[in-house]
């Protein structure tokens, strides 16, 4: 079983749309764990009659870290999956990184290189992270600013490609000794690098359209992309997105 948590708060317009991307995953056995610290608590979420699903509403708020710590200790699966609430997975989504965690014979897997939409203009972009130098685009506001990235200004860089926790995937046995800092941000980077020291962590470039990273303002990572890609080409390569597109 593959358990799916998401950390949540004040986005009840888009936990419809990540449970219509969980629903359509073609891996068989699944759950989905949801901790909600939002004032009020989602109507949809507990409208939901599915045995799979398991939703907790607490209005105490809490850090990402905590919650993601809290969301696995109830977790039953072999393997966690970190679905975020503003991203899209693609049906093959987990049978592919759970493919790629037991061939590699792999601790963790995430994405080293990842699709990026950003829902307010409708541009779509690719970065691979393990390039450290040379022409990126930094997603700032409204526009896409090209930057030139060297080895005199990429500190920030440096260690980007083992964060951005949307796309991690694990061993539950791994969490049993690593747990999640109790902060907002970089507590997923913390945990992969803690991880590293002593676990094998596979790095899995997207080239076939598995996972897209939604910017919409309010992110709390910024991107520097380094390729900007035709926007018709996001139907091409997410054929199952395009309904969620046009809703995001």
């Amino acid at each position: 079983m593959v358990s799916i948590i998401t950390p949540t708060y004040g986005r009840v317009d888009r936990l419809p749309l990540l449970w219509e991307a969980i629903q359509s995953q073609i891996w068989p056995r699944l759950e989905w764990l949801v901790e909600d610290d939002s004032p009020q608590p989602s109507q949809f979420m507990q409208s939901i009659a599915d045995s799979r699903v398991h939703y907790v509403h607490d209005p105490t708020r809490r850090s990402i870290g905590e919650k993601r710590n809290r969301l696995i200790a109830r977790a039953e699966g072999e393997y966690i999956a970190h679905f975020d609430d503003d991203d899209y997975y693609a049906p093959q989504y987990l049978q592919q990184m759970v493919l790629a965690l037991e061939t590699g014979h792999a601790d963790l897997c995430k994405l080293s290189g990842f699709f990026l939409f950003y829902s307010v203009s409708g541009d779509l972009a690719y970065w691979n992270l393990l390039e450290k130098t040379g022409i990126h685009f930094k997603w700032a506001g409204n526009s896409l600013q090209p930057i030139l990235v060297t080895e005199q200004n990429n500190a920030e860089l440096l260690q980007m490609h083992m964060g951005f926790g949307f796309s991690y995937v694990y061993r539950r046995s791994v969490w049993s000794t690593i747990q999640f800092p109790d902060q907002d941000l970089h507590e997923d980077l913390h945990f992969i690098l803690a991880t590293e020291k002593t676990k094998h962590v596979l790095l899995l470039p997207d080239t076939s359209g598995l996972c897209l990273h939604i910017l919409h303002g309010g992110n709390s990572s910024r991107c520097f992309p380094q390729y900007v890609l035709p926007p018709f080409m996001a139907e091409s390569i997410f054929p199952a997105a395009t309904p969620y597109l046009k809703r995001v």
